[in-house]
């Protein structure tokens, strides 16, 4: 997907990345979010602070390899996503968890 081609957050955003690693650093304010590829560090920040209602400080991207899945004899590449690391400023939170 182009970025030309985004329209709206929801397609710049797939949803919040949710690991142990990625949950740890949410009381730091840094978020992760899973993103399309093909997109900008700009488009992702407006896109987080039209969703949450918060203000961006920085985003880092970080693009990940495509691997190989298998299934029987069929070998295919699984689709390639991009993640952000989205640091908000400082008393800002977004609730990724619902408690």
């Amino acid at each position: 997907m182009k970025a030309e081609h985004a329209h709206g957050a929801y397609n710049v955003i797939v949803r919040p990345h949710i690991s142990e690693k990625s949950v740890s650093h949410n009381n730091e304010g840094k978020y992760v979010f899973e993103i399309y590829p093909g997109i900008n560090k700009k488009e992702v920040a407006k896109a987080i602070e039209s969703v949450y209602k918060v203000k961006v400080e920085s985003v880092n991207r970080i693009k990940m390899p495509r691997k190989l899945k298998r299934h029987m004899r069929h070998k295919n590449l699984k689709f390639r996503y991009g993640k952000a690391v989205v640091t908000l400023e400082k008393g800002q939170e977004i609730e990724v968890l619902p408690q």
